[in-house]
């Protein structure tokens, strides 16, 4: 499946997932690491922080066959991690943090259960973390691209917003 895949959503705890559908995801609190994927060493779910507290952001999905060029420009933070999925429906999770599927995206795991990696890029969380509750137009902007691939150790390709310095020096 390729293409791009546009949703505006809600998220609920300064966060979001990525997860298998049977991983069980809990409210996260991080400190110390990237700032804006946290995973748990390769495996099944991971913790999107976002500036927003509860409210809107507008989340962009590609699915790519192979690794896809970087872009840079535009961007705040790009981090890049890797992932295990056991099945071929791994996707989003959002407002309701206990399981909400964010289901008018494609599975990340399409190509098949094991390892991917999963670049995820954002704009705009300062101005989330400013206002804090946001339920108008999104001020949030994410894009999250995914591909088979090893799992390989994090890359933080870019790291210049106020959320993500918060958090790696709290």
């Amino acid at each position: 499946m390729t293409g791009t895949f546009s949703v505006e959503t809600r998220v609920s705890h300064s966060q979001f997932w990525i997860k298998d559908p049977d991983a069980v995801i809990a409210l996260d609190v991080y400190t110390g690491l990237n700032g804006l994927i946290q995973t748990r060493g390769g495996e099944n779910r991971a913790t999107i922080l976002t500036g927003t507290a509860f409210g809107n952001i507008a989340l962009t999905y590609e699915p790519c066959p192979t690794e896809p060029a970087l872009h840079l420009d535009g961007w705040d933070d790009v981090v890049e991690v890797g992932m295990v999925f056991a099945t071929t429906r791994a996707g989003f999770a959002g407002h309701g943090f206990q399981d909400d599927p964010i289901t008018t995206l494609p599975p990340l795991s399409a190509a098949g259960p094991g390892s991917y990696r999963v670049r995820v890029h954002v704009r705009g969380r300062n101005e989330g973390l400013d206002l804090e509750d946001n339920y108008g137009d999104p001020v949030e902007f994410y894009l999250v691209q995914a591909w088979p691939a090893p799992v390989a150790p994090e890359i933080r390709h870019k790291l210049t917003d106020r959320r993500s310095e918060h958090v790696r020096t709290a």
